[in-house]
């Protein structure tokens, strides 16, 4: 066990793995600019009442998600490359 443990934080702490997670957050860029516009269209039809269904609240939850987890791996990319 504490060989897996050891293992893990070699991984962990190597450059391989934080280089990788610098490209997942630069990859992550695109998904959150497109869900923050997304997010903005979904709240303005939203308060406007044009085809105020549950269709929109759907997308807008779906988008808020997306934008949550592009967010997350950028800032789990900072933490990693900055912090440490």
């Amino acid at each position: 066990m504490d060989t897996i443990k050891t293992f893990l934080e070699m991984l962990i702490n190597s450059p391989h793995y934080s280089f990788g997670w610098i490209v997942a957050a630069i990859l992550a860029i695109l998904p959150a600019i497109v869900s923050v516009n997304l997010i903005q269209h979904d709240l303005s039809r939203l308060i406007r009442g044009a085809n105020a269904g549950s269709d929109i609240i759907k997308t807008l939850c779906k988008n808020i998600l997306i934008l949550l987890v592009s967010i997350s791996v950028i800032a789990y990319a900072y933490y990693l490359y900055f912090w440490e």
